[in-house]
């Protein structure tokens, strides 16, 4: 039986896992958001707090998983490039993968991030590009990597670490790119923008759930970039939202400066060759979902699990 235990499951990336890997044939075990209550069918709910070791301890006991996927963060777009909580987050992580490997746990895939690069002007490689991360949340996702692989030896359990590029979709933080210029032009106001010029790597949140299965159920270990491969401008991202929304004239670029790093691309040759996976989603229809999402949620509590 492969039981497999996720943490952040009611997230934007988590939820998305959680019906995929049932249909794999996992036991799926499922940690829950503080005061949220999640339905969905084939899961087995447990509250706990991660930033707790003792619960921690006894959640991994009790569950015994072989598979572990962890998500859980703080992620508040408010202040998570620069909060403090990071720290508590690598503690964390480390209690966690030694619980796991207590328990006799065999594989885990933990979620890194491309931040972990930090300002690189150019395409990302797991092994040849330095990692120097300039947040206090690259910094501290590319610690929690560097202690695991030195803490915890091969034989211990097999460890990828999928670092995620930029994703997007339904239930994402309103205050991200895409769902700002969509909820702008949905309520008839400008969209402000850079001037555009910039390219990055988005990944729609349902592939990149998949990718994360396909890596657990796989042999693939160490980082792993998780991303399209395909990179987008800024100005072609929201012209293609202000396309389907037929909102000419709402754009305005040029009025925010641009960021430091200006071209994050990911290489995606371990992703696409060694395991074989491509995403199924082109962008197109990726933005078509998440303009149909925020349009039906409007005013409405997106965290509910359906």
């Amino acid at each position: 039986m492969k039981r497999v235990l996720v943490t952040g499951a009611t997230g934007f990336i988590g939820r998305h896992t959680l019906a995929p890997l049932a249909a794999k044939g996992f036991e799926v075990h499922a940690l829950a958001g503080p005061g949220e209550a999640p339905v969905f069918e084939k899961v087995l709910w447990h509250d706990a707090d991660l930033l707790d070791a003792g619960q921690t301890q006894a959640l991994v006991q009790k569950v015994s998983p072989s598979h572990l996927l962890h998500l859980a963060w703080h992620t508040d777009p408010a202040d998570y490039r620069a909060s403090t909580k990071n720290r508590l987050w690598v503690d964390a992580g480390l209690e966690l993968a030694r619980a796991f490997v207590g328990a006799g746990g065999r594989r885990a895939v933990f979620a890194g991030s491309c931040f972990e690069y930090g300002p690189v002007d150019g395409p990302c490689h797991e092994i040849k590009t330095p990692c120097q991360p300039d947040t206090l949340y690259g910094q501290g996702k590319h610690e929690l990597f560097c202690r695991l692989a030195a803490d915890l030896k091969p034989k211990d359990m097999a460890l990828a670490w999928a670092r995620l590029f930029f994703v997007y979709g339904p239930c994402e933080s309103p205050e991200k790119l895409i769902p700002t210029v969509i909820n702008n032009l949905m309520q008839g106001r400008p969209a402000p923008l850079t001037g555009g010029g910039e390219l990055a790597d988005y990944l729609f949140v349902e592939d990149a759930a998949l990718a994360l299965i396909e890596i657990l159920d796989g042999k693939v270990t160490g980082p792993i970039n998780v991303a399209s491969g395909k990179p987008l401008t800024i100005r072609q991202i929201a012209e293609e939202i202000n396309r389907q929304m037929g909102a000419a004239g709402c754009l305005k670029f040029g009025e925010y400066p641009l960021p430091p790093a200006q071209k994050i691309l990911a290489d995606t040759t371990r992703l696409s060759k060694e395991l074989g996976w491509k995403p199924a989603t082109g962008f197109e229809e990726g933005v078509a979902k998440a303009i149909e999402f925020w349009l039906s949620t409007a005013g409405n509590n997106i965290r509910q699990i359906q």
